[in-house]
């Protein structure tokens, strides 16, 4: 990856007057909000009232309505509600998943996602084991570490 050498560059997600609606149900309306590098927002509310939408818009698995979203961070990942482990892999595949998308060869790929398996928890034990043989607190341990392995900019956690 390229570094920026621009001294004044800001990693930032600006979000302004961000509207959606799915069908004729309003879901944002009129939402803005900045976040820098090194801060932290928590966006809370009742169940259905557009959280996750957002996160989706931001991460841009939506397409916006209408509002602009800016998001200069130099990378970012997203960890859903659920897991959304691939049940045909095991632990330590599913986590290098990201760094295999970067082109990071097998083995370093292997041996970081094993690095952050353990700061996660899991135990060598559990390495080889497919997601439908986890409790639900390991298939999220491994989606929290699937990640965080690729050392991202900003981090959608849902």
């Amino acid at each position: 990856m390229e570094k920026i050498s621009n001294k004044n560059f800001i990693e930032e997600l600006v979000v302004e007057n961000v509207n959606f609606s799915f069908g004729f149900k309003e879901i944002l309306k009129d939402i803005n909000f900045t976040l820098k590098k090194g801060e932290v927002v928590s966006i809370v509310g009742p169940s259905g009232g557009g959280k996750t939408t957002l996160l989706h818009l931001c991460s841009k698995l939506l397409k916006l309505d209408t509002g602009k979203i800016k998001n200069s961070f130099l990378s970012s990942t997203f960890a859903f509600q659920e897991p959304r482990l691939l049940p045909w892999k095991n632990v330590i595949d599913n986590i290098a998943l990201g760094l295999k998308a970067k082109k990071i060869g097998n083995k370093e790929s292997e041996q970081t996602a094993k690095q952050i398996a353990l700061k996660f928890g899991l135990d060598e034990d559990d390495f080889e084991k497919f997601p439908k043989d986890l409790s639900g607190g390991m298939k999220q341990r491994v989606s929290f570490a699937r990640a965080l392995v690729v050392n991202p900019s900003l981090l959608f956690l849902d």
